[in-house]
């Protein structure tokens, strides 16, 4: 049970780790590491096929809500950081009101 705990924390850190580094085809290569260290692991502690496959399973799952954890904290962020700095909503809140007025006046 330790080893599946073990494993699950390891997955946890290593999906965290690619997404604050890598974009989602960064997620492809770590998922065929974990799977496989996963099986060593669990087929050396003498797990048998059903339990290997699902602590597998977990990792995978735990891995990519890791990556889109920190894939949203690292977008947020960004749009957090851009409307602080001057106060002023970011460049698709700005709108260019008075240039539509005069063209709605011209159109009649």
């Amino acid at each position: 049970m330790a080893n599946i705990l073990i494993l699950l924390v390891l997955s946890t850190m290593m999906g965290i780790a690619t997404g604050l580094t890598f974009k989602v085809q960064g997620l492809i290569p770590v998922s065929v590491l974990i799977a496989i260290s996963t099986a060593v692991v669990l087929r050396s502690a003498g797990f048998g096929p059903v339990a290997g496959v699902s602590a597998i399973a977990a990792c995978l799952v735990v891995a990519q809500l890791a990556y889109l954890a920190a894939t949203f904290f690292l977008c947020k962020r960004a749009l957090l950081l851009h409307d602080e700095i001057d106060g002023d909503p970011g460049k698709p809140g700005k709108q260019n009101i008075s240039g539509q007025d005069k063209q709605r006046q011209a159109r009649p």
